[in-house]
């Protein structure tokens, strides 16, 4: 199976989870309007952050796994966001150009985004609409290496 096979028949089990909880979604196609979305994260999490020698280009979440921004991991971050209210957020990815708005998203857990599909190296980005808080699940946080994480400002 191709990356693009996973991807699509990861947003399709992704949406179905969204729609039986009655979450709202909108699907995000637009390069431009996902890139200033990855664009104000970094912005609102790496802001004055020393970066320049911790690859992220690469992957937004070293500012995490590069302890230069001090934030929650592991299975406590993921219990940090499953209880964080969540009215709207947004869902990013590292390796795509599309994004995902969520309004409604008050009982979205890990398991809605993450669930059932091999992530073959990609990474997510959980974060609220006012970029106040994020949650990041990485490529390698299903073998306890990075992540996941759990930022609130």
């Amino acid at each position: 199976m191709k990356i693009d096979e996973f991807a699509k028949k990861y947003r399709e089990n992704m949406e179905a989870k969204l729609i039986n909880k009655g979450i709202l979604f909108e699907h995000i196609l637009d390069y431009d309007k996902v890139a200033e979305l990855k664009n104000k994260w970094l912005t609102s999490f790496a802001d004055g952050v020393k970066t320049d020698d911790i690859y992220i280009n690469q992957f937004m979440w070293h500012i995490f796994s590069y302890k230069r921004v001090v934030c929650v991991e592991g299975d406590e971050a993921t219990e940090n966001f499953n209880s964080q209210y969540k009215s709207q957020c947004y869902i990013l990815f590292q390796n795509h150009n599309d994004a995902y708005y969520l309004e409604n998203a008050f009982d979205l857990i890990q398991d809605d985004i993450i669930g059932g599909v091999d992530f073959m190296s990609n990474d997510l980005y959980v974060v609220n609409k006012r970029f106040n808080w994020t949650y990041v699940f990485t490529h390698e946080s299903d073998c306890g290496y990075c992540g996941p994480y759990y930022y609130h400002k």
